[in-house]
């Protein structure tokens, strides 16, 4: 609503013979109509309705205040989803999704179809990542890029890998146990992690620079030497 007023408000008063000008400017009086949530009223309906003192929900709105903000004004941000607006406690009550769950997953900069519609399930399987720009656990993460769930919780679970390496290696260097570097054999991370070296700039290297695994190892610097 550009001009602060509600549609049925707005028609009420053309109907009345206002000028669109009056219309919009006239200050909120007690029987202009609102609609909140699938209801529509007016101030003191919707103040029964939703709990709010008539004064105190006509003076927001008199305010500048949009009708959801004055009814949830006290109880922090308002959200919408599937044309229901509420807080946090609201919404997780109307779509039955823990409070706490919702809270978290606002905190991690998911939006809120993202807190919702996340299988309550895949919290089980780890922490929220975020991963080229994309944040939400697992789950998410292998939906959006088209992964394989299965693989990528396998390295983070089993193998130690950071989301990075878990998206981004292929399962051929994964498997691969018998690279040897200065009189040392093991698989390719293990033996970054022997030398301190970082595991996906070394693997990089052999992938888009073409270079020899023993190259790639030497080039890469140790981050905590000194230089």
């Amino acid at each position: 609503m550009k001009f602060n007023i509600n549609s049925h408000t707005l028609k009420s008063r053309l109907d009345k013979g206002l000028t669109i000008k009056e219309a919009i400017e006239k200050p909120i009086i007690e029987y202009d109509k609102f609609t909140y949530n699938g209801f529509t009223g007016t101030i003191g309906e919707l103040s029964k309705k939703f709990g709010v003192k008539y004064q105190t929900l006509r003076s927001r709105l008199e305010r500048g205040l949009s009708i959801e903000e004055a009814i949830n004004f006290k109880n922090g941000t308002v959200y919408t989803y599937k044309g229901f607006t509420g807080n946090i406690k609201e919404i997780s009550k109307e779509f039955n999704i823990k409070y706490e769950t919702l809270k978290y997953r606002l905190s991690k900069g998911m939006t809120i179809e993202e807190c919702i519609e996340t299988d309550i399930d895949d919290d089980k399987n780890g922490k929220i990542y975020t991963y080229n720009g994309f944040t939400g656990n697992i789950n998410n993460i292998c939906r959006n890029f088209n992964v394989n769930y299965s693989t990528i919780t396998g390295r983070i679970n089993k193998l130690g890998f950071t989301i990075q390496e878990a998206m981004e290696v292929p399962l051929l260097y994964v498997k691969q146990n018998n690279l040897t570097y200065k009189n040392k054999t093991g698989s390719m991370r293990d033996l970054c992690k022997e030398f301190d070296k970082d595991f996906v700039t070394v693997y990089n290297k052999i992938k888009y620079e073409l270079k020899t695994f023993e190259y790639a190892m030497d080039s890469t610097k140790d981050p905590y030497k000194e230089e």
